[in-house]
């Protein structure tokens, strides 16, 4: 999510019914927010299914949604309505998140079609060695527990310093 160009890159592994990572996902939007060609958020799936038994297949219909380019609509939408996790049904969140071919979409998920590339997220996270989520890493550092948008602010000021505000409290473009 975000620029491929961007110059802060923070890859992300999250579950969908973290309430921990619903908090840094609203901490992440208020920072591109603030800063929207500076920051890449690559997101990897690591749902914890023994405390959150719909995480996976959260990330199945997010990344089914992501395949007609709305994943970060429908990642948005399943934190905004995080506690409707288990009662909505995943067309629901697409419809809302404005997936054009919701047969397709459904076909998807039924399929589990993105099933390994799930899987491969979640190893990827036991090879680095993450004990929870939300995990933030930033170049080879791990941010712990969930970055508050004010972490998140030095971080992006550290790395670019053409955010920082110019004279008259105004921030300078970034090349």
């Amino acid at each position: 999510m975000g620029p491929d160009a961007a110059p802060v890159a923070l890859l992300v592994f999250s579950d969908f019914q973290c309430p921990f990572c619903s908090v840094l996902q609203q901490n992440l939007k208020r920072i591109r927010e603030r800063y929207p060609d500076a920051i890449r958020v690559e997101y990897r799936h690591m749902p914890i299914e023994n405390l959150h038994p719909y995480a996976f297949d959260a990330a199945l219909a997010a990344e089914c949604a992501g395949d007609q380019d709305r994943f970060e609509r429908f990642h948005d939408a399943l934190f905004e309505s995080q506690d409707s996790i288990p009662s909505e049904q995943w067309s629901a969140f697409a419809r809302q998140s404005g997936v054009a071919d919701l047969a397709t979409f459904e076909r998807c998920v039924t399929s589990r079609r993105f099933d390994t590339q799930v899987k491969a997220d979640m190893a990827q996270a036991r090879t680095l060695k993450l004990s929870g989520t939300p995990s933030v890493i930033v170049g080879s550092t791990l941010l712990g527990g969930t970055p508050s948008v004010s972490v998140l602010d030095s971080i992006v000021r550290a790395k670019v310093p053409s955010v920082l505000p110019a004279a008259g409290g105004r921030r300078q473009p970034i090349p």
